[in-house]
């Protein structure tokens, strides 16, 4: 039994890297033009800094460019947003997301073994977020628990299982 739960941990823990790693590059192509957007705004103003050599400067509204700056951060709230509608909707609607796909698993309702939906897949991901950075106990929580539950998926009645 240990060692099935060893595996089942290996998967989720595999699926949850890979999800990083493609839903982080995704996230990256609306973030590094936003990132660079806000700093090409504000160049102004480091220009104006860098000539100073360390002496205090205030830099002015003309020093910035707010309409890059306000770009820049739309760019990046639009990325966060298409994201997370991917990342939820397919969570939702199959269970699967990219990396839970490759390493076959999936996310269910406990009774019934039917999709979460986007709502359940929310709450989820926030109570994982939010559980996860307060005791990393929570991803343990699986390897003792009957159905390898963590303490997120004991909360909206979910269970990981194989694809």
């Amino acid at each position: 039994a240990l060692a099935a739960a060893w595996q089942a941990f290996g998967a989720r823990l595999g699926g949850l890297i890979i999800d990083n790693l493609l839903y982080g590059a995704l996230l990256a192509v609306f973030a590094v033009p936003g990132i660079i957007m806000i700093f090409a705004g504000g160049k102004d103003c480091a220009d104006k800094i860098d000539a100073a050599n360390g002496a205090d400067v205030t830099c002015s509204s003309s020093d910035l460019n707010g309409g890059l700056i306000a770009a820049g951060i739309g760019l990046l709230v639009l990325g966060l947003i298409v994201v997370a509608v991917i990342y939820l909707r397919a969570l939702g609607r199959t269970g699967q997301t990219w990396g839970r796909k490759i390493v076959g698993v999936k996310v269910v309702r406990q009774q019934g073994d039917a999709p979460i939906g986007v709502g359940i897949a929310l709450a989820r991901t926030l109570l994982e977020q939010v559980l996860g950075q307060l005791c990393f106990l929570n991803y343990l929580w699986m390897l003792w628990d009957k159905d390898n539950q963590t303490w997120h998926d004991k909360i909206v009645n979910t269970v990981v299982v194989k694809a």
